[in-house]
């Protein structure tokens, strides 16, 4: 995209925004839902198309992603995708005429009711999901975000609010233009303060590290990671949100997003950040210690540059005296610096996550810890090689498979899917521009079923293609 300069918009409180009261603490662990429903024809009724969950495997933690929708808890522990409802009739028609019905009732206001807007917004949110409808809302991309930006800032609900960030935030996967990302970007990050619930803050954090990661600035990315960092190191006091693992989690995720697409020094953002990621390491949420922990392995991946072709040979050299160069698949990388200073204290921390022999943790959290140390306490002794195995495989077709083999990789996919959940197989099949901006490559796609290790080839750098913006 061009060049824009623009200044970010710092958060402010308005006194007349939406303040929806939430006395218990949100949970860490965002609840699942399995098989959602397609979406519905009109406020009650939905299409028969469906879609399958992903079959991922993140080596033993295939249920934490196998659910169909995103599973966020609001403050009375309702799941998301239980308020975007079940109760719906059946309707012959094509998915098209029921989105078009829809998106009409979503922009055209007027005469409706809170839960004429929740119940639009739901059928919208399950179109999405089962269809990817890029030609049918493209047009109205803007009039869409004019409505729900109406719901986020004045909504009469929590659910309504939750529901219009989520609507939002598909319409920008689904259509990632300059124009919607201008329109929604500084009114999300204004907002964030004026809300009580955990909930809404996560969905508005992650819908603004989504936008940006496809087309915002470098200025913009920078300074929202710098701010993402205020809102992890604070444990979400930032917000109002002091201790909820939710928001810092959601923070977590939206600061390696972010990095993911950072063209600046990888130094230049390495220092602050890795402190503040080892610290929260000691959190007592699983899922604010495995976001930290990826962002690490991908700190300690992006402080290898590949060795260009003019490169000094003494230079080589003198980085292979100090143990700071590293052969794969034919290609020479040498780590420029050193992430992190005390990298016997974080091994030593990383292996006992690995071990996942936490007492007050649950089987389930204990399996999830277990298996996520484990790949990235070898990304960290391994940078860019760590075990030689796939960090996660996603189906695609039945006999087809992409290999998400780096960290870079992992950060994107975890950074978009809790949005996607139910609608991430849609759009991992038939959105090309989806697949091409998260790194995975058609080309990548091959069957492992039949193979012991991943195919030999040039390991690609971590570092996003020149070319990532040209996807419109």
């Amino acid at each position: 995209m061009s060049n824009l300069h623009r200044m970010v918009f710092q958060p402010t409180s308005d006194q007349h925004g939406p303040k929806f009261l939430n006395p218990n603490k949100t949970i860490s662990r965002k609840a699942h839902s399995r098989a959602s429903s397609a979406a519905s024809s009109r406020a009650g009724s939905r299409v028969t198309s469906r879609v399958n969950s992903a079959q991922v495997s993140r080596q033993g933690s295939e249920d934490e992603y196998e659910t169909d929708d995103a599973a966020t808890v609001v403050s009375q522990g309702t799941q998301l995708d239980d308020i975007i409802g079940h109760d719906f009739h059946v309707d012959a028609r094509s998915w098209e005429e029921v989105l078009a019905d829809r998106i009409e009732e979503i922009c055209d206001r007027k005469r409706s009711s809170v839960e004429g807007r929740e119940n639009a917004y739901s059928a919208y949110i399950r179109l999405l999901l089962a269809n990817y409808a890029r030609e049918e809302i493209y047009e109205r991309t803007e009039e869409l975000a004019d409505a729900f930006l109406k719901s986020i800032k004045g909504g009469r609900s929590e659910k309504e609010a939750a529901l219009a960030v989520r609507a939002l935030a598909l319409t920008i996967i689904t259509t990632p233009t300059e124009k919607l990302f201008d329109k929604s970007y500084r009114p999300l990050k204004a907002i964030l303060n004026d809300y009580e619930s955990t909930t809404v803050k996560a969905i508005i954090i992650s819908t603004i590290s989504i936008a940006c990661f496809y087309v915002g600035s470098q200025t913009e990315i920078t300074a929202l990671m710098s701010y993402f960092l205020d809102i992890i190191s604070s444990d979400g006091a930032l917000l109002n949100a002091q201790d909820s693992a939710e928001v810092v989690a959601s923070a977590l995720h939206a600061w390696g997003l972010l990095a993911t697409v950072y063209t600046g020094p990888p130094q230049d953002i390495n220092d602050e950040a890795m402190d503040i990621f080892v610290e929260q390491l000691e959190s007592g949420s699983v899922d604010v210690q495995t976001a930290a922990g990826e962002s690490i392995a991908l700190l300690y991946e992006m402080s290898y540059r590949e060795v260009e072709d003019d490169i000094d040979e003494e230079q080589v050299e003198f980085w292979k005296k100090k143990g700071r160069v590293l052969v794969y698949d034919q290609s020479t990388y040498i780590q420029k610096y050193q992430p992190y200073g005390r990298e016997n204290d974080l091994l030593n921390t990383l292996s006992g996550l690995a071990s996942g022999s936490k007492r007050y943790l649950n089987k389930k959290d204990k399996r999830i810890q277990h298996s996520a140390f484990q790949a990235i306490l070898k990304g960290v002794e391994h940078p860019l090689v760590g075990d030689g195995r796939p960090h996660q495989k996603l189906t695609v077709r039945k006999d087809v498979t992409l290999a998400v083999d780096e960290w870079w990789k992992l950060v994107r996919v975890h950074g978009v899917k809790s949005m996607l959940r139910g609608g991430w197989q849609t759009h991992l099949q038939l959105n090309d521009s989806f697949v091409r901006k998260l790194g995975l490559e058609m080309r990548e796609m091959t069957n492992y079923r039949n193979q012991k290790s991943k195919p030999k080839g040039k390991k690609p750098r971590w570092s996003p293609k020149s070319d990532d913006e040209d996807y419109y």
